[in-house]
């Protein structure tokens, strides 16, 4: 997970000070953050403050050896996929290469390598990792965007109500002959905007992590029911009409019964 504007960070974890010294060198050119940890240790610790696009771990490390630190990492959620590299100064058996693989190593580069073929395989995890930041920043933007549009159409749906309520009502006369129906549906379609004033909002809400879900079994045919019995008015309005095949056979899901019923009533609506 990568999260915040800032440069992605690159984790290098060795306790050889030459080695880290080239590596820092190496990565100037990619314009990330490098953070540095000498232990295993140290690189538990160094996850907990912020998100890397990698981590580089040198296998021969003092205390926590690297496939230990490999394998710490994975069990955490927020490391759970990060790329990591093994480096190794040494030709690994095939044994040992299969150890690193399984531990999660996302590549094993070992014995004598070319600089410039780490380099390769850091610059696509760094790019991959501001793709996640740029797709994020534009599912922010747009969240932000939603809210405050549905914030926006509040104000006059709220005036529209309540004028053609006042027309309903004769505040401003008698309702002239045949007007009942058109102001029927003009309530009708002023609850349809503020169905989707209220989608935007969810929408918004959802995206920013702001919706709490409490999923439960449900019977879909039961909710489904529930959800056309909603519609029937909309549907006697429109002179349209609500059929349902119900299944043979029950069947259930795991879902939060407040959420389905909106996607169901959308489903419904739009057909």
């Amino acid at each position: 997970m990568i999260t915040g504007s800032r440069d992605p960070a690159v984790l290098l974890v060795s306790s050889d000070a030459d080695q880290v010294r080239a590596l820092q060198a190496l990565l100037e050119s990619l314009s990330v953050d490098v953070v540095v940890a000498s232990s295993g240790e140290e690189a538990l610790r160094r996850v907990l403050r912020r998100d890397h696009a990698a981590v580089v771990i040198n296998l021969e490390l003092s205390g926590i050896d690297g496939y230990e630190t490999a394998r710490l990492l994975r069990l955490r959620t927020r490391t759970a996929v990060t790329p990591i590299v093994f480096l190794s100064g040494l030709e690994l058996a095939e044994e040992e290469q299969e150890r690193a693989y399984h531990l999660g190593a996302t590549d094993l580069i070992c014995g004598r390598f070319r600089p410039t073929v780490l380099l390769s395989k850091l610059r696509a995890f760094v790019a991959a990792a501001r793709t996640v930041q740029a797709a994020r920043a534009a599912d922010s933007a747009r969240a932000e965007f939603m809210s405050l549009a549905a914030h926006e159409l509040r104000g006059p749906l709220g005036v529209s109500y309540g004028y053609v309520a006042m027309l309903q009502d004769g505040t401003f006369g008698d309702v002239p002959a045949g007007w009942e129906r058109p102001l029927e549906i003009v309530i009708h379609k002023l609850d349809e905007l503020n169905e989707l004033v209220d989608d935007l909002f969810l929408t918004a809400r959802m995206d920013s992590g702001q919706v709490a879900t409490h999923t439960r079994s449900v019977d879909l045919g039961v909710e489904t029911q529930r959800a056309l019995s909603r519609a029937e008015g909309r549907a006697q309005l429109l002179g349209a009409e609500l059929r349902f095949s119900a299944p043979v056979a029950r069947v259930r899901a795991m879902a939060d019964p407040a959420h389905l019923a909106k996607i169901l009533d959308n489903l419904i609506n739009n057909a």
